[in-house]
C-alpha cells in the first residue's frame, strides 16, 4: 500500500519510518495497559482486550479507502539494474532480499529472547509484572525515537549499507543490557537497543520493496515480516532453555549473537559487491 500511495523513494522511507513509529508507540502503550489490567482483572481479560483491538484494527484497515485505491501495479521485474542488464537487476534484487530476510530473522531471534530475559531478570530481583511492563515500554519508546530520527535524517548511505550497522547496534546494546546492575539500568539500555529496532525494520522493508517488481512487493514484505516473527518465536524458545542454566549476562550475550553475526555477514557481502551500495 505504501509503495502504491507514495512514489517518491525518499518520501516512502519517511512513510515507512512513521509507520514504524506508530507501531512502536502501540508497543509502548500495550505493556503499560497490560500492567494495569493484570492488577484489576484476570489475565483472560487482557487476552480478550487484545482480541477486540485486533478485530477493530483489521476491520478499519480493510475498509480504508487507501486499500481500495491502491490496485496491483504492473510488474517491473525486467527493469535493468545498476549494471544496465535485467540479469544484474534480478541478481542484486535476490541478494538484497536475502539480506533483508536474514537480518530481520536475526533481529527476531534477539528480541524474542530479550522479552523473556526481561521477565527472568526482574524475577531474579523480586520485581513484579509492572517492572517488566516498564522495561518493555522503554524498549518500544526507544524504537519510536529511533524511527522518528531515521525518518527525519537524509541518509547518504544506501539502505543496504545501513542495515548491518543497525543490526550491529542492536546486538551491542543487548550485550550491554546483560551487564545491568538493576531494573532501571536495564530499562535505560533497553531504550538504547530500541533506537535501532524501528530503523532496522524500516530499512529491511525498503530493501525488500526495491528488490522486486511492483507486482511482488506484498510477497516481499510478507517474507520480511514472517522472518521476524519466526525468529522471535525461535528466540523465545531457545532462551527459555538457557535462562535457568546460565547467568543472565551469558543469556543476553547469546541473544545478541544473531544480529551481530548477520551484520558481519551482510556487511561482508556488501563490500564484496559494490553495486549493493548504490541507492536506487
Amino acid at each position: 500500500m505504501w509503495s502504491g500511495l507514495v512514489a517518491d523513494r525518499e518520501l516512502l522511507r519517511r512513510a515507512y519510518s512513521l509507520d514504524g513509529v506508530a507501531e512502536e508507540l502501540l508497543f509502548v502503550s500495550g505493556p503499560l495497559l497490560v500492567g494495569v489490567v493484570v492488577k484489576s482483572a484476570s489475565p483472560a481479560a487482557g487476552v480478550a482486550i487484545s482480541a477486540a483491538l485486533i478485530l477493530v484494527g483489521t476491520l478499519a484497515l480493510v475498509s480504508s479507502p487507501a486499500v481500495r485505491a491502491v490496485g496491483a501495479a504492473p510488474s517491473d521485474d525486467k527493469a535493468a539494474g545498476p549494471d544496465g542488464t535485467p540479469g544484474g537487476r534480478r541478481l542484486l534484487g535476490l541478494i538484497g532480499m536475502r539480506h533483508a530476510v536474514l537480518v530481520t530473522a536475526a533481529m527476531g531471534l534477539c528480541l524474542g529472547g530479550l522479552d523473556l530475559l526481561v521477565v527472568a531478570f526482574t524475577e531474579q530481583r523480586h520485581q513484579g509484572a509492572g517492572a517488566v511492563s516498564w522495561v518493555l515500554a522503554a524498549l518500544s519508546a526507544g524504537g519510536a525515537v529511533g524511527g522518528l530520527a531515521h525518518g527525519a535524517v537524509s541518509w547518504r548511505a544506501s539502505n543496504r549499507a545501513r542495515l548491518p550497522l543497525l543490526a550491529a547496534g542492536l546486538g551491542a546494546a543487548v550485550v550491554g543490557a546483560g551487564l545491568s546492575s538493576g531494573v532501571y539500568v536495564l530499562a535505560a539500555l533497553a531504550a538504547v537497543a530500541g533506537l535501532f529496532v524501528a530503523p532496522a525494520l524500516t530499512t529491511a522493508y525498503l530493501i525488500a520493496d526495491e528488490s522486486v517488481g511492483a507486482g511482488n512487493r506484498t510477497q516481499a514484505g510478507a517474507w520480511v515480516n514472517t522472518a521476524f516473527n519466526a525468529g522471535a518465536s525461535v528466540g523465545t524458545a531457545a532462551v527459555g532453555l538457557l535462562v535457568d542454566r546460565f547467568p543472565p549476562a551469558v543469556c543476553f550475550a547469546v541473544a545478541a549473537v544473531p544480529p551481530l553475526l548477520c551484520a558481519a555477514v551482510v556487511a561482508r557481502g556488501a563490500v564484496g559487491r559494490p553495486g549493493l551500495r548504490r541507492e536506487r
